[in-house]
């Protein structure tokens, strides 16, 4: 019977994965002058807010109201918005803790940050 519990499980959370991919094909996400945001069938469901600061991008804030939550949305805001910092050359100043977290779990993100800057967000100096 636990084998079963655990089989179940492991299957919802695969069926859940499999959703969320199909749901990120269909997502748009846009860019304009401050913001990414994530847009699907027309509706804004999530945004990532940014600024220049000297000669760096903060990236302050990382909002998917209530209704959108549970579906990855932020990840892929900070996905997209960290690799086009890195394809146009941006430096990023990680001000949400959501990008913060996002940046320490995934090592390959914390050279965008100055290393000067990095001790200030909890990331790897070195």
């Amino acid at each position: 019977m636990p084998v079963s519990c655990v089989e179940f499980t492991l299957d919802a959370v695969f069926r859940a994965r499999i959703s969320r991919l199909w749901q990120h094909e269909l997502m748009e996400i846009r860019m304009n002058a401050s913001r990414f945001e994530a847009v699907d069938n027309d509706q804004v469901v999530g945004w990532l807010d940014f600024e220049p600061e000297g000669d760096s991008t903060a990236m302050t804030h990382t909002i998917v109201p209530e209704q959108f939550g549970g579906r990855g949305i932020g990840g892929l805001l900070v996905i997209h918005a960290l690799k086009y910092a890195r394809d146009n050359g941006w430096t990023v100043l990680p001000y949400c803790s959501f990008i913060q977290s996002y940046i320490a779990s995934h090592r390959e993100y914390v050279a965008l940050v100055p290393a000067d800057r990095r001790a200030q967000f909890s990331l790897p100096v070195d």
